[in-house]
Parts: structure tokens; C-alpha cells; sequence
């Protein structure tokens, strides 16, 4: 047996070497009692022996088993070998007790040999009790009969051997190993962990290797040693090798280091181990229970998995084996569990609902706590989907935990919420604490039904806080029997507020708002109202009694209509609180039309007008400028179309109206009246006149001209080009200077061509709405003639004709409703029928006016199908948002998304019926609906470029012949040889047809639109809405040039 000192060569080694092989010759013979006994001991352990095939397996297992059989991090007790000469009685030996770090356990392999423990060589501790102990004889010790239960013993410090007394004398341990680093690695290069790591003063390792595989060693000794493999000299500090397992999948490896001395040699052994890992895990059996009540946690109970290791086996872990995240409760926001066996992962589908009930019509999901009302917040705000999920109150909830509503700004609630239990009268309510926001945060096709709601300072809308742009849906929400309980204040109004497109639906029926709630506490908000604040939907059958406050845009139920082309209908409603407001468009039922908001009124001299009718309002309003029992102000309309006709009728007014300049009993202010505003039959009281004043109307009924401060004109006298549009006109209309305005001082910015806000023809009335026939738009007491408040439209009658040909009535019924409750048919005679042009393909609205009432249908002109040609290219843009670059097709910078394609088509096809299989077959996605008020189809996107994409003004539009129409892709037939463009653009309004057509795009108009935006900022107040118009400003300032920042 062939001992091998540890350690560098130095020149005490060499001096003390033969006094220790001296010591070791003699040792046996010595009568050292214990102390002999220890140095045989520890000769003994620390030999190495020759290596054999016989005893490297042994070895190699022995220390292995070690490895393995040591929990990481535990301080494990080195094996005491017994020594066969020992005789009965004889107390054996021990050896210190040293901390291993041991490689963790790999399931599958359950080695059996029983093996000395790897243990880093450090530097004993020298005491002088211990030393003492070393002399100590065997007969002076005391030993004690072993017992059932032995009795613990007065700890002493731990005894050193005659030889690691020696060594800690002379300093041996303190010189360390010849090697100075080692490490191992596999044929990708990973470096596998060496147990415990390398420390040049330990001998002996252990490594885990994952897979069968060639493997590299890499070693650096000390100056001028050679190192040798399992026998074979290396030329190089490294060695390639694959190892031979054997049957245990153990293989070892033992270094000898030869330097210049005789006794310059040393040694290590590393003890390799094959340990397949983990490569998959696969569900092979799911766990008995995957629906969870929020608050439970994951019971993997019958879950089976299998494990393929990488070197191709598999096993099946214990249950024990496995982690599982997450480990705790279960959330509502929770829909899979991760299964973890090492590193490999595999889910298990679960659904939390956190709520009784399965959320089905018949079975809601049950709501019965504040904790409930976090748990639905959690579930929406995740990105769970809760369309056609019902929800249900159970009691009244008062929430009085910080509160910002169900789901977030990306993430709306789509599902259905009742206060109203099944079968029962009762109608619970919410509490929302002060300084809460909005029962929702944002909505998506959501129903919020049979709830009252209450707050006592609310800083936010009082329903939902964010009504913004959504393609995604129609209806962003519809409000039925939800009452705002008394003693309730928000910030904004009280339902709902904000800028969506037009076709984000707002619809609110039988709603009420009790006496005693405040709306816009703080005074300083414009577009504010009980309901509503900025708003495109519907009211039906709802009241107000709150007390309003604002600046602008102020009305008892909505503050004014949203996007311009957007559905507005108040129907049968009600207004008897107090409306009280410091500037302009404020009114009793409605504050004003569309806005201009993000865009300015000039941009939309054509908006869809208001609908009010059947409404009633005793309530007091005041304000400033256009102010109206009913309705404040239409300030944006030059020019009313019949694809939005405003009708304010039958309303009622008995409450006190106040203003300073354009007050009257049923609205303050109209931009214009033509054929397409019709009021009639609105009846009030404590006013001087019905209508405050109007700028400018188109009528045949007078002379072209002011008459007194309003201007009057007639589009009977233009001539149609055919295309919706006028060849040529008599009067000099657009750009004519008004008396009486409030935001608008001219009708439009363009005296001619495609950019005049007053563009079609024969949109004239026939009467004088302000003179001698104003009662019957607007009537007060002591009127006694009797008057057609309502026509109805009844009978069979052709709707669908061929270009040319006339239009027939046959069959058509009119019948008349008077003021004093009776009907009379009204003959055909005595109508005045407008609206129909034989020679313009497309969708009409037909007129019939009888004593200042309208009625109306609708009819189809298409053209006779013929075979034509047509030519389509589509340009589009890239996303780079509003960063100050405009594209356009005026302007320039699109790409071609689509070159000029020649199609085949019909006559009676349209726009749609050719562009939509295009985009198809070149792959193109799309977000296109006709499910507009409209009734045309209109594109919000392609390929994810959108309306807004690139800034407030941006969009999709398309040009037919060299002109925008303005009608949509699906309402224009096509023409053979027609060329049609579709194309993005960054702001419409520098494109053909748009107020700033042929304009530059210079610093003046960038600076003007800066400053706009920093005017709509108003009173800085610490809420969202404040907080966004400041950085709207702030992102459009910062995209200025500086010499644009300059102007600003």
C-alpha cells in the first residue's frame, strides 16, 4: 500500500520526509497505547490504494454512495471503519466530523454499496485538550455498559489523531494541493459541478453527469508537475475521454501528479456518476378535482405524470416528487396549475370561479361580499373573457377597501351584473368609499342592470371611467334600471364620459338619478351631465333630478354628442333638477351637439345631427352663451344631411331658463336650419322665444340675403353633378361673414370646391321656420290653432328602383296627428316630396312635409347591371404614431400595399363588393362593419393600422375617380374604368376635400394645433381626464421642431 503525502513540494516537506517514513516504520512497535492505535487509524484512512479493476468499482461506488446519500447543506459524520484486531470492549476510534456538500439525489438511481464520505482536507483546530487526549492510555478511560437508552455525555472537544497533530505542527494542511484549479465539462461545452467544489487541499470529488457522452478534464497544476489519467501521461493539462460504465453507472477517475522531487507527487480521485435528468414531463392521468372555489388550494389527488430522462428512460415520480405553482391559494385570476418535475413543466387546465354559482342566466355567479366584488376585478383585469357570464347581487355590498374599479383600461368587463335577484322585488345596492373611482373601470358589450349605486365623493365618472375607442365591439354598454342614489357626488357625470368612436355604443333605459346627487362637484369639468358626458347611444325612459355643475357643454342629463358621425337619441326622458354652468352650449335635456373635441368644429361642417324627442324638463338652467330648456347649442352643423338628420320634437319645457346672449325655452343656438333639422312641436314656457337664434338658413320660403341677423340662402339653386355633389350654384354662399355665432363666424373656410361646408343641393326648406312659421317648431301658451304634431307613414309602396326610373307613392298612406288628439289622412296633393334623385345610384331618404312636419322613408336607386372594369391600388403606412411626420395620399410618404389591380365587375356592385375579395386574396386582415348607424360598411383597420393609429386625424379613406366621396366603400356603386384608391392617412383634413387641402404643412399650423391642445388643458386638476390632455399636449410639444417650440 503505497502512501502519498498531499500537498506542493516545499523544502520543509522535503526535510521532514524521512523523520515521518521513520515515524510510520516504527509506529506499530511503539507502546503508545491509544495513541498507537490512532496513528495505525490514521495511516490507515488516509492511504491510497493501488488502483485495480476490482477496487476502483468498489471505490468508485464507495464514494459515490456518499455523494447521494448526503442531504445538501448537512454536516455528516465521516464513517468509522472497525478494525477486525480489535477485541470485544475496545471503545474504536472516531474521526472528526467535517460539512459535505453533497450532490442531491436523482430519482430512479438507488445505489446500495455503504462508502467512506468525500471530506475536504482543512486545517484542524489545535487545543490543548485534545492534545492531551492524544497520550491518553485505554485503561484510563471510563466506558459505561451499553444501555436500552443511552445517556447523553458531557460534550468534550473533538480528539486529533498523533497524525493530524503532526500535521497541524508542521503547517502541512496550510500548503494545500499541487493542482491549482480543475473542472469538467461535456461535449457542449457545460461545465458540470464538481462535489464539494474544487479546493486545491481536497482530494476527493464527486460529479453528476447527466447523459452518456464524451467528456473533457481540464486541469492546471503547480510549476513543473506532469499529470497522469487512470495511467496515461497527458502531453496536455487536458484529457478527452467517454466513460466506461459500468452496471451501477459508475465510472472514476484517479490524477497522480509527478513533479521534479522524489516525494513531489499527489493524487485526486473524481467519482463520476450517471445521472440521466429530466428531458419531459406528460400528463398522463389528470387529478380528480380541476373547478376551484377562490381561496382553495391545488389537490394534485389521482394526477399521474411520466418523466423521459435524457438518456431515453422513463419513470413515474411519486406525488411527493413534484412541485406544483402556484402552491398557495387559488385565485380567481388562476386558470392553470405548472406541474414541476426538476426542470421540466407541464399545466393542468383548473377554473377558479371564486363565486357561487356557474355564471350561467339561470345560475349567476353570486355576489355577496366587497371580497366578491375584488375577486370579479381580479378575474377581468387577468384577461378572462366574461361574455355571456352572468353576475348577481345577493345583498347590498358597501366597498371599504380602496377602490378603481372592475378590470383596468386594457382589460373591459363584457359580462352581465344585476342587483336584482331571480324572482325577487328587491334591488341591492353598491357602495363605492370616498375617493373611489368607478363601479367599472372600462366596458365591452357589458349589461348593468336593476343596481343602485352610491358614493359619497366619487372622483371619477360615477359607472364606468373609461369610455375611449373600441373596434372591437357596438355596444360598449347598455345601463338598464341603474339608479345613482341620493346623497351621491361624483367628479365627472355620473354614468359614463369620454371620447369613443361613433360606433361605441352607449345605451340607457328606465334609469333614474335621484334628488340630492351632485354631478361635477367641483365645478370646473365641461362635457358633463347626469348620464352622460360625451356621448354617441341612446336615452330612453330615464330621469334626472341632480344638480349639475360645469362650464361648457353642460346638460341636465348629457353635456353634447361624441364623434360627429356617431347615433345620439334622448327618447322620452326627464329632467327636474338644476343645471348650473359658467360658459357656452348648456341645456336642459342635452348641453350641445358634436364638439370638435380632438378635431375642432371646423373639421365636421356636416355632423349627424341630435335627437330629442318626446322629453320634458321643469328643471332651472343656466349658463352663458346658448342656452336652452331642451337643448343649449348646435354650434358645429353648416349643413345637415339625411344620413343625420337632427330632430328635436314633442319635447316639453315648463322649468326657468337664464343666459347672457342665445337663450330660448327650447334651444339656444342652431349653426343652420334646412330641410334635414327638423323641429317641430316642442312646447315651453318663461322664455321670450323657443329658439334663441339661428346663424344662417337654407330655405326657398325667402330671399337669398340676412334677414334681420340671420342669413338666408337657397340650395334649390345649385345644380347637381350627379354624384351627391353641385355642378354649379347661383349664390355665393360658403364663406359668407355671420351676425350670430358662437364658436363659427363663417359658414365653413372654403368659398368653392370640394372643401365648402355647404356642398349638396336641394336641401332647402320651403318655409320660415323663424317667422310666420315658428309655432310650429316651437309653441308657448296662449297658441290656439291647432297643429300636426306628428306624421305617420303606413301601406305598401315601391322602395327599390332602377336608375331613370320616377318615383311612385302608390300605395303609400299619410296620416296626420293633431294637437288636439285627432287623425286625419293627409292627401298626397298637398305634400312637399324631396329627397329623390333617380339619376344618383344609392340609398335615399325620401321626404314628406305636411304643415312643417316631416316624415320619412327610405328607397334604393341602383343602376342597370352591365359588365364594366374597374381599377383598384390600396396604400397604406407604417405605425409611427403622432410624432409630428404627416403621410397622406396629398401629402405623400404612403407605401403601396396593393398595385394597381385591374377587376372585372357589375354595375350594380359597389366599392365593398370588389376592394373586400382583394384584400382577401392578398391576405390582408381587417376590421370592416356595416353594423353602423350608417348602414355602410366602414374600415377601422387593416393589418392593424387603424383609426388614430397615427394621431387623432388618422384613418383609412378612399378615393373614387380623384375625389373622396362621402358616402362609404359598400353605398357607391361602380362606374366602368373607375379608379379607386384606398388609402391611409395621417390627417384627413389635409386631403382631398379637408379644410386644410393644398395647405403646407408648415410650423405655423404644427404650433396652432400644439396650442389648441394646451388651451384644452383648462384648470389643472389631479384627475385622469386632466392628466391625459396634458400629455397629449406634452407628446404633440414634444414632436415640434424648435423652431415650432418657438411659436408655442
Amino acid at each position: 500500500m503505497l502512501f502519498l503525502f498531499p500537498g506542493r513540494s516545499f523544502l520543509m516537506r522535503r526535510w521532514f520526509a524521512g523523520f515521518l517514513a521513520a515515524l510510520i516504520l516504527i509506529g506499530p512497535v511503539l507502546s503508545l497505547g491509544a495513541g498507537a492505535a490512532e496513528i495505525g487509524h490514521s495511516l490507515d484512512s488516509a492511504a491510497v490504494p493501488e488502483t485495480t479493476a476490482e477496487t476502483t468499482e468498489a471505490s468508485t461506488e464507495a464514494t459515490v454512495e456518499a455523494i447521494l446519500s448526503v442531504p445538501e447543506g448537512v454536516t455528516a459524520p465521516t464513517e468509522k471503519t472497525a478494525d477486525p484486531t480489535e477485541t470485544a470492549g475496545t471503545t474504536a476510534p472516531t474521526t472528526e466530523t467535517t460539512s459535505v456538500e453533497a450532490v442531491p439525489p436523482t430519482v430512479g438511481t438507488t445505489p446500495t454499496q455503504t462508502v467512506p464520505e468525500t471530506v475536504a482536507e482543512t486545517e484542524p483546530e489545535t487545543h490543548p485538550a485534545a492534545e492531551a487526549a492524544e497520550t491518553q492510555s485505554p485503561t484510563e478511560e471510563t466506558s459505561e455498559e451499553t444501555t436500552e437508552e443511552t445517556q447523553p455525555a458531557e460534550e468534550e472537544p473533538p480528539k486529533k489523531s498523533l497524525w493530524e497533530t503532526i500535521q497541524a505542527f508542521l503547517g502541512l494542511m496550510e500548503e494545500g494541493g499541487t493542482l491549482e484549479s480543475m473542472s469538467l465539462s461535456d461535449a457542449q461545452g457545460n461545465t458540470l459541478a464538481l462535489t464539494p467544489e474544487f479546493q486545491p487541499n481536497c482530494h476527493t470529488y464527486g460529479v453528476q453527469v447527466p447523459a452518456d457522452g464524451e467528456l473533457t478534464l481540464t486541469m492546471v497544476p503547480g510549476t513543473d508537475y506532469q499529470i497522469s489519467v487512470n495511467g496515461t501521461v497527458l502531453e496536455e493539462n487536458q484529457y478527452t475521454f467517454t466513460p466506461q460504465w459500468d452496471s451501477q453507472g459508475l465510472y472514476q477517475l484517479e490524477l497522480q501528479l509527478f513533479g521534479k522531487g522524489l516525494y513531489d507527487e499527489d493524487s485526486y480521485t473524481l467519482s463520476l456518476v450517471l445521472t440521466p435528468t429530466a428531458q419531459s414531463i406528460e400528463i398522463t392521468q389528470l387529478p380528480e378535482k380541476t373547478e376551484y372555489q377562490s381561496g382553495e388550494a391545488f389537490d394534485p389527488t389521482g394526477l399521474e405524470v411520466k418523466v423521459t430522462l435524457t438518456d431515453g428512460t422513463t419513470l413515474v415520480p411519486r406525488i411527493e416528487e413534484l412541485t406544483f405553482s402556484p402552491s398557495g391559494e387559488l385565485t380567481a385570476a388562476d386558470t392553470a396549475v405548472t406541474v414541476q418535475y426538476e426542470d421540466v413543466t407541464a399545466q393542468i387546465e383548473v377554473q377558479v370561479s371564486g363565486l357561487k354559482g356557474t355564471g350561467t342566466k339561470n345560475d349567476p355567479y353570486l355576489l355577496e361580499t366587497q371580497e366578491d366584488l375584488f375577486l370579479l376585478d381580479e378575474w377581468v383585469t387577468a384577461g378572462e373573457d366574461q361574455s355571456g357570464v352572468y353576475f348577481q347581487l345577493t345583498q347590498d355590498i358597501e366597498i371599504t377597501e380602496p377602490w378603481d374599479g372592475i378590470g383596468d383600461e386594457e382589460h373591459p368587463f363584457s359580462g352581465d351584473l344585476s342587483g336584482k335577484p331571480k324572482g325577487s322585488n328587491t334591488i341591492y345596492q353598491i357602495t363605492i368609499p370616498e375617493g373611489g373611482k368607478a363601479l367599472f373601470s372600462r366596458t365591452r358589450e357589458a349589461t348593468i342592470r336593476n343596481l343602485k349605486v352610491y358614493g359619497p365623493r366619487i372622483e371619477d365618472y360615477g359607472l364606468v371611467s373609461h369610455y375611449v375607442v373600441d373596434y372591437d365591439t357596438k355596444l360598449y354598454v347598455k345601463f338598464q334600471n341603474v339608479t345613482l342614489v341620493s346623497g351621491t357626488k361624483t367628479l365627472y357625470s355620473g354614468f359614463i364620459g369620454g371620447y369613443a368612436s361613433g360606433q361605441d355604443e352607449v345605451q340607457i333605459i328606465r334609469c333614474t338619478i335621484e334628488p340630492g346627487v351632485v354631478i361635477g362637484y367641483d365645478g370646473s369639468q365641461s362635457h358633463i351631465g347626469s348620464f352622460g358626458g360625451e356621448f354617441n347611444g341612446s336615452i330612453k325612459d330615464s330621469t334626472s333630478a341632480a344638480t349639475v355643475y360645469g362650464q361648457d357643454w353642460v346638460g341636465g342629463l348629457v353635456g353634447n354628442k361624441g364623434q360627429s358621425m356617431g347615433d345620439f337619441i334622448v327618447t322620452g326622458s326627464s329632467f327636474t333638477g338644476t343645471v348650473s354652468a359658467t360658459g357656452k352650449c348648456v341645456g336642459g335635456i342635452v348641453g350641445g351637439g358634436y364638439a370638435g373635441t380632438n378635431w375642432g368644429l371646423e373639421t365636421a361642417p356636416n355632423t349627424r345631427g341630435v335627437v330629442i324627442k318626446d322629453c320634458t324638463s321643469s328643471g332651472s338652467i343656466s349658463g352663458k352663451i346658448g342656452v336652452g330648456g331642451i337643448f343649449g347649442a348646435e354650434n358645429c352643423a353648416q349643413q345637415f344631411w339625411d344620413n343625420g338628420i337632427c330632430e328635436i320634437q314633442n319635447n316639453k319645457f315648463t322649468g326657468s331658463v337664464q343666459g347672457s346672449k342665445f337663450v330660448g325655452g327650447v334651444i339656444g343656438f342652431m349653426q343652420s336650419l334646412n330641410k334635414d333639422a327638423s323641429i317641430s312641436n316642442n312646447y315651453y314656457k318663461n322664455a321670450a322665444k323657443g329658439i334663441g337664434a339661428v346663424a344662417h338658413v337654407d330655405t326657398s320660403a325667402l330671399s337669398s340675403g340676412f334677414h334681420g341677423d340671420t342669413y338666408y340662402y337657397n340650395t334649390a339653386k345649385y345644380v347637381s353633378d350627379g354624384k351627391g355633389g353641385v355642378e354649379s350654384y347661383v349664390d355665393k354662399i360658403n364663406c359668407v361673414p355671420l351676425k350670430l355665432y358662437i364658436d363659427l363666424p363663417t359658414i365653413g373656410t372654403a368659398a368653392e370646391g370640394v372643401n365648402r361646408a355647404v356642398s349638396k343641393p336641394a336641401l332647402n326648406r320651403t318655409d320660415d321656420p323663424l317667422g310666420a312659421d315658428a309655432g310650429n317648431l316651437c309653441y308657448t301658451d296662449g297658441v290656439t290653432e291647432k297643429r300636426v304634431t306628428k306624421l305617420e307613414i303606413s301601406g305598401s309602396y315601391k322602395t327599390k328602383y332602377i336608375e331613370g326610373e320616377a318615383l311612385d307613392l302608390t300605395g303609400l298612406t299619410l296620416t296626420a296627428i293633431w294637437s288636439t288628439g285627432e287623425t286625419t289622412q293627409v292627401d298626397l296633393d298637398d305634400v312637399t316630396v324631396s329627397g329623390f334623385d333617380t339619376n344618383t345610384p344609392d340609398t335615399q331618404t325620401v321626404t314628406l312635409t305636411y304643415k312643417g312636419v316631416d316624415a320619412r322613408f327610405t328607397v334604393t336607386v341602383t343602376p342597370e347591371s352591365k359588365d364594366i372594369t374597374v381599377y383598384i391600388t390600396v396604400l397604406g403606412d407604417s405605425k409611427h404614431g403622432d410624432n409630428g411626420s404627416i403621410h397622406g395620399l396629398a401629402m405623400g410618404g404612403l407605401t403601396t400595399w396593393i398595385g394597381r389591380t385591374r377587376i372585372t365587375a357589375k354595375t350594380t356592385d359597389t366599392v365593398w363588393d370588389v376592394l373586400k375579395p382583394l384584400l382577401d386574396e392578398k391576405g390582408y386582415t381587417y376590421s370592416a362593419s356595416d353594423n353602423n348607424q350608417y348602414g355602410t360598411v366602414y374600415i377601422a383597420s387593416i393589418n392593424g393600422l387603424g383609426e388614430f393609429t397615427n394621431g387623432p386625424n388618422s384613418g383609412w379613406m378612399y378615393t373614387f375617380n380623384g375625389t373622396h366621396p362621402n358616402r362609404g366603400v359598400s353605398a357607391v356603386y361602380l362606374k366602368d374604368k373607375a379608379e379607386i384608391i384606398l388609402h391611409y392617412t395621417d390627417d384627413y383634413t389635409y386631403e382631398e376635400g379637408g379644410n386644410n387641402y393644398g395647405k403646407p404643412l408648415d410650423t405655423e399650423d404644427a404650433a396652432k394645433e400644439v396650442i389648441a391642445l394646451i388651451k384644452k388643458i383648462g384648470n389643472v386638476t389631479y384627475t385622469d381626464a386632466c392628466k391625459h390632455r396634458i400629455d397629449d399636449a406634452r407628446k404633440a410639444y414634444d414632436a415640434l421642431t424648435d423652431e415650432e417650440k418657438r411659436l408655442v
